[in-house]
């Protein structure tokens, strides 16, 4: 009986989220049944991020790296870093990230190119 109130996020999966798809069900519980202000106050409920010096605002929580380079306008051919203590972490396309805010990534054409 001592269930999490995560059942549709399962740890192991990509990060696909079901606001991808059109829902805004951010945690399956009858919040906007509720709520019914208005459907574009979920903006209030962004962070702020940094992608090539450019601020852009992202919903907290798991993204892939494929999301976090097309909101910033990132070519899928180039390779993401992120910004950690000071150090770029190189990021896989096939990896998440999970967005607080205030992160910070850079971008860079993958090996091979010279500038």
């Amino acid at each position: 009986m001592s269930t999490e109130n995560k059942p549709d996020k399962p740890e192991g999966e990509s990060c696909h989220r079901p606001e991808e798809h059109g829902h805004k069900h951010e945690h399956g519980h009858e919040h906007e049944h509720g709520h019914k202000h208005e459907h574009g106050h979920e903006h209030e409920h962004l962070v702020n991020i940094t992608i090539d010096t450019k601020l852009h605002k992202i919903r907290p929580g798991e993204h892939t790296v494929v999301q976090i380079k097309d909101l910033g306008k990132v070519p899928q051919a180039f390779d993401l870093e992120q910004l950690v203590d000071g150090k770029l972490v190189p990021l896989p396309d096939g990896g998440c990230v999970d967005i607080k805010g205030g992160e910070v990534f850079l971008s860079h054409p993958k090996d091979g190119g010279a500038s």
